[in-house]
């Protein structure tokens, strides 16, 4: 059984990079490789690692990045688009939430764990790995685990620079009581868009968050919302000139898609829309948002217009859609389609015409192996024929 994810459009639009993962051959854990398609639609090996994961295509399409585990740590590689060998960049001791690669093609942006008072302790915390490690845990906070994270510790994600010629690591934000989350360039790289929870209340129950823009250059950091509520996953016109968040007036409150434009009250797109909308994708024209969210059992996708603010459904059909990519030329989407009877599989969708391409079928030889007899809306049987 294998499982997509991270599909990425080369600035091309001709060739697609994904993440396929599988349980690994003793069952404790899962394996991940990148694959790639070409324009030809052949599917085939990218990396060989076991853990890599989250490709990135480079700004101008010849190399792509990717996260790979070092002795425990996530560290970035970089490889020829056309292949080779991948090469180490960075040498973390510290975790790597995530990075992004800046419009120059030579620095990185980078999401890193790290006390607070040890500004400079992620590039080298020799002294700190070398120290045992308590068995015991403190607790001070209400909120002090989290899934997927095990116990929260005094650290917090900030955002830094990374220099991949001279390895130079420089700290963009700080703070001892906050979280940078769900950081995003603009197009020309000035600024990062990002949201946190300022209140210094984020560890006891306390769900504010706000959108933050900061300046790369000068470190100056603006809130672009002061809300009590939540704003979060904050996307970027290509122009510059909008972007578009999700709000939430309390934590069991429906999230509306709000756009931004210019000096303009912020206006809600989905006021009439009865789901939950966040993880919208420009279109290169800046007039429509994509955009999935559960509806009627399943997850699908939809398009708003910016203008109009009116939604409307794009894949009527009883299937998933998740991991939604855009290809820089606006034309098409890839995603992933699954369902109760079918693994996912990696599809291509051409925003004009409506047509649907199946591009991969990792699981076509285990789907054919099985029967599947629907019982009723909430299980299924599966035997072998």
């Amino acid at each position: 059984m294998f499982f997509l994810n991270s599909p990425q459009v080369s600035p091309n639009n001709e060739d697609i990079l994904f993440v396929k993962r599988t349980v690994n051959d003793d069952a404790s854990g899962r394996n991940s490789q990148i694959f790639k398609i070409d324009k030809s639609g052949i599917v085939s090996e990218f990396t060989q690692g076991t853990g890599d994961r989250a490709p990135q295509w480079s700004p101008d399409g010849s190399r792509v990045a990717f996260v790979r585990s070092v002795d425990g740590k996530s560290q970035v590689f970089v490889m020829p688009a056309n292949g080779g060998e991948a090469k180490q960049m960075t040498f973390l001791e510290q975790s790597l939430s995530s990075f992004q690669w800046l419009p120059s093609g030579e620095q990185l942006l980078l999401t890193l764990t790290v006390s607070p008072e040890k500004a400079n302790e992620a590039l080298n915390s020799e002294s700190e790995s070398k120290r045992a490690k308590p068995d015991i845990v403190v607790v001070k906070n209400a909120r002090y685990i989290g899934d997927g994270a095990g116990y929260l510790s005094g650290k917090r994600r900030h955002l830094f620079t990374y220099d991949l010629e001279s390895q130079a690591l420089t700290q963009l934000t700080e703070g001892v009581d906050w979280n940078v989350n769900g950081p995003t360039l603009s197009k020309d790289g000035q600024y990062v868009y990002f949201h946190a929870n300022k209140t210094g209340l984020e560890y006891e129950g306390n769900d504010n968050s706000d959108i933050y823009r900061l300046n790369i250059k000068t470190k100056q950091q603006v809130a672009l919302t002061q809300h009590h509520g939540s704003q979060y996953s904050v996307s970027v016109s290509h122009d510059g000139k909008s972007f578009v968040y999700s709000h939430q007036e309390g934590t069991y409150e429906q999230a509306d898609l709000f756009l931004h434009r210019g000096n303009s009250e912020p206006k809600n797109l989905t006021a009439a829309f009865d789901r939950r909308a966040s993880g919208a994708l420009w279109s290169p024209t800046n007039k429509s948002l994509y955009f999935t969210t559960s509806d009627h059992g399943a997850h699908r996708l939809f398009a708003v217009d910016t203008d109009a603010a009116s939604v409307k459904k794009l894949l009527d059909m009883d299937k998933t859609v998740r991991n939604l990519a855009i290809a820089p030329s606006g034309k098409f989407l890839v995603f992933t389609l699954e369902s109760s009877t079918a693994l996912p599989e990696l599809y291509r969708y051409e925003i004009q015409s409506k047509k649907l391409q199946k591009l991969t079928q990792f699981n076509d030889a285990l789907m054919a192996s099985k029967a599947f007899h629907q019982q009723n809306h909430f299980g299924l049987r599966m035997s072998r024929e």
